[in-house]
């Protein structure tokens, strides 16, 4: 009674009985009263749209699970990490009445994310609206942390990519592409070995294309064909055409459907023709036909042609037969068209003959030349004897100004007499009257 009464008119205590609840006159009975002071909570956050990689334009639709019906009015938002929380919302769409509110969220271009979630714990915001339960309990709006149970970026995997891959390098000639392996000549038309590296930092690239085309960027030789995710290809059955250069083109496209700008190659030059020589000479100038060295070989040649990818190098050998190269293995002398080699054990009275031939920047080499060799020749002449005068040997002189000699036996037995030289002196040996002086054969 809480100190009070209640009585009839007459006095007498009422009866305070009441009937069981919810049984017949009772006020459950007879009344439909909710009484409700319960806050709705947010229980998870996920998404109707598969998981996977998505770009610009693309819609993703996010539920937010609440634990009762709630009623919405306006549009409530709830912002997104794509790398520019202020710009990336979900709106509201649908589900008021109901325990699951339904936003949608179309990506803009310059949103990425490796894996979508919300911004944070407040990120649902009501945006001007609200969000009641049916009591007019206004919800509560504290999302679970990011990264945590039932939060977006657990319970989903949505990649949001609007970014290009990128090429970055391609490479004829070479299975492993980098700018020192990129080869620009090369001596065969039915292969060609290509090579390139990318990357894409959101999605991931899922596929390679290469073209090849006679100008860059063209695709007149080979259009534009998948490579899938391989770096490499070896192309076979070509009928590649002598001179012409070839550019190799790739573009990438990843998993959200981005596509790289095409990057080409500096190009590679067919050359099927190796370089063509004429002669080459003994000596350092004209050809010689002896020398009188034991230990140096010299010899120089005319350029050898090559018209499309250039001499790379000469290469020399020596040897004691045509073609030989027993004395010397074939040796590298860069592009000189002379050499001078030292340091050799030669033998007097053998002929050595040098041989060159020419690499261009293909590969392909030339045919060896071979010079008509040279003689060594280390024996002085044997000497003979000088008689003064033209007749018979003279021990005097009348004349003050002439002096006459003739001179017989001096011989060679390899490379023969060039040269005489003869000389004066007033004493045995001596040239102080006339130096050594030229007298070419005559005797």
């Amino acid at each position: 009674m809480n100190s009070g009464t209640i009585l009839d008119g007459a006095g007498n205590p009422a009866n305070l009985t009441l009937a069981a609840p919810a049984a017949a006159n009772s006020l459950g009975a007879n009344k439909a009263i909710i009484i409700d002071s319960a806050t709705p909570t947010i229980s998870a956050v996920t998404s109707t749209t598969a998981d996977g990689s998505y770009n610009a334009g693309d819609i993703i639709i996010i539920t937010i699970n609440f634990s009762e019906p709630v009623y919405v009015s306006g549009t409530p938002q709830l912002t997104l990490e794509t790398g520019d929380t202020s710009a990336a919302v979900a709106e509201y769409s649908s589900g008021s009445g109901d325990t699951t509110l339904t936003f949608s969220y179309t990506i803009a271009s310059g949103d990425n994310s490796n894996d979508l979630g919300y911004a944070s714990t407040s990120a649902l915001a009501l945006n001007s609206g609200t969000i009641l339960d049916g009591a007019g309990n206004p919800a509560n709006l504290t999302l679970a942390e990011p990264g945590a149970i039932k939060s977006l970026s657990i319970s989903k995997s949505l990649i949001i990519d609007t970014t290009n891959p990128i090429v970055s390098s391609v490479t004829e000639g070479s299975a492993i592409s980098t700018s020192g392996n990129d080869v620009d000549y090369q001596n065969f038309a039915d292969t060609l070995v290509i090579s390139w590296s990318g990357s894409d930092s959101g999605s991931g690239i899922s596929t390679y294309e290469y073209a090849l085309g006679t100008t860059t960027g063209a695709t007149d030789a080979i259009t534009w064909t998948s490579a899938a995710t391989a770096t490499a290809d070896t192309l076979t059955g070509l009928s590649l055409t002598e001179g012409t250069t070839y550019y190799l083109s790739v573009r990438a496209t990843d998993a959200a459907g981005n596509m790289s700008s095409v990057s080409t190659a500096d190009g590679i030059t067919i050359d099927l023709t190796a370089p063509s020589g004429t002669t080459v000479s003994d000596g350092t100038g004209g050809d010689i036909t002896y020398s009188s060295s034991d230990s140096i070989l010299s010899a120089n040649w005319a350029a050898f042609t090559e018209t499309v990818s250039g001499i790379q190098k000469y290469e020399y050998a020596i040897g004691d037969t045509i073609g030989g190269t027993n004395v010397v293995t074939w040796t590298d002398n860069d592009t000189s068209t002379s050499v001078i080699k030292s340091g050799l054990t030669l033998t007097s009275g053998s002929i050595y003959y040098i041989n060159v031939r020419a690499i261009d920047n293909a590969g392909n080499i030339a045919n060896v030349i071979t010079s008509d060799g040279a003689m060594v020749d280390t024996a002085a002449p044997i000497s003979g004897s000088v008689t003064d005068s033209t007749a018979a040997d003279l021990d005097w002189t009348k004349s003050s100004s002439t002096l006459t000699a003739t001179w017989m036996g001096f011989s060679d037995t390899l490379s023969g007499i060039q040269k005489y030289e003869y000389a004066i002196g007033d004493t045995i040996g001596g040239t102080n009257v006339l130096s050594w002086t030229d007298n070419s054969t005559t005797t």
